[in-house]
């Protein structure tokens, strides 16, 4: 049934606060994971003494400063403002683009503890990237968290590789099967709270 001026434009409101909603949200988990990596980092270096004079091993610290100044800097403009379509895609590559350059600079410099960017300590948080991308209402979004971050980490698995730090092949599966799952329930997830929204505002009379 075609909706009426009325009810398109509370629609419209309706899915526009959402959006917001969902943002606003996905950058407070984004800040505070970065903001607990940074502290993780500091720790790791305050207790490893012979790093500390390593240029090299301050690269994670100022790659995850710098993402923490521009999600706060992005969530910011989220709560004064309407966020629109090209900005929840921009949000999402951040995402992306953090953990790749947290893992890429443990791959290109690794400490000694390193042993492959499938054990490294922020791996998982892309796993945590895609499924808030489900916050954003929105399956292609959700698709394009899921192609970023499954890009990201082929490219370092493939740095890995030639740098003669083999994984095993359980390892690669269970983590497809992870991004794989994870991905599917974020889509699931979007497309829910999405028809709920949608409901709700066509159920409100005119």
């Amino acid at each position: 049934m075609p909706l009426s001026p009325r009810q398109a434009e509370r629609l419209d409101t309706v899915l526009r606060a959402a959006l917001v909603a969902g943002e606003v949200s996905a950058g407070k988990v984004r800040l505070w994971a970065l903001v607990l990596v940074a502290l993780n980092e500091l720790l790791f270096l305050a207790t490893h003494a012979e790093l500390r004079g390593r240029s090299s091993a301050w690269i994670p610290s100022v790659v995850i400063s710098a993402g923490a100044a521009v999600s706060f800097v992005h969530l910011r403009r989220l709560v004064a403002r309407v966020a629109r379509g090209r900005n929840v895609g921009a949000s999402v590559g951040l995402d992306a683009l953090l953990i790749f350059g947290v893992g890429a600079t443990a791959a290109l410099a690794p400490p000694p503890s390193y042993h492959g960017v499938l054990h490294h300590a922020t791996t998982p948080f892309l796993l945590v990237a895609i499924a808030a991308a489900a916050l954003r209402l929105s399956r292609s979004v959700v698709r394009l968290s899921i192609l970023c971050n499954a890009l990201g980490l082929c490219v370092l698995i493939g740095v890995d590789v030639l740098a003669g730090r083999m994984p095993t092949a359980e390892e690669v599966v269970l983590w497809g099967a992870a991004v794989a799952a994870t991905g599917l329930v974020s889509d699931a997830a979007a497309v829910r709270a999405r028809k709920l929204a949608i409901d709700a505002a066509m159920a409100t009379p005119d």
